[in-house]
């Protein structure tokens, strides 16, 4: 600004400062490279990455991600491997503590055995009721065989339903008849037969079972293929 003390040609420059805060200063070292800001009103100090340090450390985030997405995949691959693998070896560690092998036992649970489809549990059980000899006698059936290596108290609700069947539609059928009980007894032990042959099999279709059944062929007709679709129980 000029001023009237000094000559014409004479110029007093006065720099501008602004009277109000906070005061930025910007001090940028390249294009993209780090910039500081200082505020008055602030004491700390605010570091800015530039863009490719940032698209950086995205690009390692995203790759991280995806590796673990790859090593996730190769775990969810291998569980059915790994599954078979650890039942097989559960199934040979309690064989060889019974001192027992494969060849000492029937063929479908050997073969599941080899498959890993049985955990050494099922094993276990096997060799416990192969000591009574009703359990031997039953095992030779495929059906109960499956129901009392999935349930070992299976006989145990097979008998307190029928037991509670007997007693239950005899007091009906004594109810009914009076009288005429005994000399309808015929008919009254037919309809007390049904009932528990009704009974057993309503504990027998839900019941848990081990599935022993060996791979079908592939020269499987139709009708074969759709029986061996089919579930084991009721409930699956």
């Amino acid at each position: 600004t000029p001023s009237p003390l000094s000559s014409p040609n004479s110029l007093t420059i006065t720099p501008k400062f602004p009277t109000t805060f906070p005061l930025h200063l910007h001090l940028r070292l390249s294009s993209s490279a780090t910039c500081l800001r200082h505020s008055r009103s602030s004491p700390f100090l605010t570091f800015c990455a530039g863009g490719d340090g940032g698209d950086i450390n995205s690009n390692n985030n995203n790759s991280g991600g995806g590796g673990g997405s790859d090593e996730n995949g190769k775990h969810r691959g291998g569980d059915d491997e790994n599954a078979g693998d650890k039942n097989r070896k559960e199934a040979m560690i309690v064989l060889a503590e019974a001192g027992k092998s494969t060849e000492s036992l029937p063929k479908d649970l050997a073969a599941a055995i080899q498959a890993g489809r049985i955990p050494g549990s099922v094993i276990e059980r096997f060799l416990g009721l192969e000591k009574s000899g009703l359990m031997r006698w039953l095992m030779q059936f495929g059906g109960f065989k499956e129901r009392l290596l999935a349930d070992d108290l299976f006989l145990a609700k097979v008998a307190m339903e029928c037991g509670v069947g007997i007693f239950t539609k005899t007091a009906a059928e004594y109810e009914r008849r009076r009288e005429n009980f005994f000399k309808e007894l015929e008919i009254v032990f037919a309809d007390v037969v049904m009932a528990i042959i009704a009974d057993f099999m309503l504990v027998y279709l839900p019941a848990p079972t081990v599935s022993l059944r060996p791979p079908l062929a592939v020269s499987a007709g139709a009708i074969s293929k759709f029986f061996y679709s089919c579930p084991d129980n009721a409930f699956q």
